[in-house]
């Protein structure tokens, strides 16, 4: 089942973070635990880790790009699953 992955909030004041470098592509086999994204906030860097295990169906951030909490960044999935639509609009 895919899992939206969001801009999570790394300390309680933060807002918003700023996307520094996604450490996956389209297509790897992620573990929970697993760095997938550096970023930004209150002038910090902070790695953000899979909540789930799975492949990388979707990357919806581009480096550079400030973004709200909460904001989706990736999907999971199965290796062989079809994203739904709802996905692949956000």
């Amino acid at each position: 089942m895919a899992t939206e992955v969001k801009l999570p909030q790394v300390s309680q004041t933060m807002e918003e973070g700023t996307i520094i470098e996604c450490k996956v592509k389209v297509g790897d086999e992620i573990k929970k635990g697993d760095i997938i994204f550096e970023i930004e906030a209150e002038k910090a860097l902070f790695e953000v880790e899979s909540p789930a295990d799975g492949f990388v169906k979707r990357i919806l951030v581009k480096a550079r790009q400030t973004l709200p909490v909460g904001t989706p960044i990736l999907i999971l999935g199965g290796k062989d699953e079809d994203i739904p639509q709802r996905f692949v609009n956000s």
